[in-house]
């Protein structure tokens, strides 16, 4: 394979993702799980966190919010961030599958919060997964084969973070190696399951050079 297509959506370490503004978090998880039952070889999360944010000016009490969440989940782990001017102290509960329902109903649970720079209350998720065709169920071949552009990001993979403001990154892996017909139908009936919008300037086409290097070149992919 010589070529073939990405989309880099507003990486969170590039400043944020996308924000899926006042959506009932319910009603986006139910989303993700369509999109990733139809277009995906997986809809098992590798990664389930719920953070809990002290509050750096004391306008929620940490104790009695840290009890009721151990009760719930068991005993999580601590850090404590210096943020010069303050020490900022955050409790991550690394969670199960089954536990995604309950880990929302906490997030929804504890959304009076008042707002802190961190949190108040997170449950973030990532998926791991590779295309299949929405006909056949089958793999879309060529995946296995496509480079690691960026060791942090899986070929392909989704990372949504809910909690009062709900943000989705997106980093897909096509094996297209031109935008020909069938890659743009495929793409544009990805585009319609997902719960954002894709920016139509994160798209980009990889070509491979006679040496071996990947090079990026921006596409712009209006949908309909």
């Amino acid at each position: 394979m010589d070529a073939f297509i990405t989309y880099e959506g507003l990486p969170i370490n590039h400043g944020g993702a996308h924000s899926l503004g006042n959506k009932p978090i319910q009603n986006i998880y139910s989303q993700i799980k369509k999109f990733l039952q139809n277009f995906s070889n997986s809809n098992q999360a590798t990664e389930i966190d719920l953070i809990f944010y002290s509050s750096q000016d004391g306008t929620y009490k940490t104790l009695p919010i840290l009890w009721a969440l151990a009760k719930e989940f068991g005993i999580p782990s601590y850090k404590k961030w210096d943020m010069v001017s303050y020490n900022q102290h955050l409790f991550n509960w690394r969670l199960s599958q089954k536990d995604i329902e309950k880990g929302l109903m906490i997030v929804d649970k504890f959304s009076h919060l008042p707002k802190n720079k961190f949190g108040p209350i997170t449950l973030s998720l990532k998926w791991h997964f590779h295309f299949i065709s929405q006909e056949s169920k089958l793999e879309l071949k060529g995946q296995n084969q496509l480079p690691i552009i960026d060791s942090r990001n899986h070929n392909s993979q989704l990372y949504v973070r809910f909690g009062q403001k709900s943000t989705i990154s997106a980093w897909f892996a096509f094996p297209f190696e031109t935008l020909d017909k069938n890659a743009y139908d495929y793409i544009s009936r990805i585009v319609q399951d997902l719960p954002f919008k894709p920016s139509e300037k994160h798209w980009r086409i990889w070509q491979k050079s006679s040496k071996g290097n990947w090079t990026p070149k921006v596409v712009n992919i209006e949908f309909t």
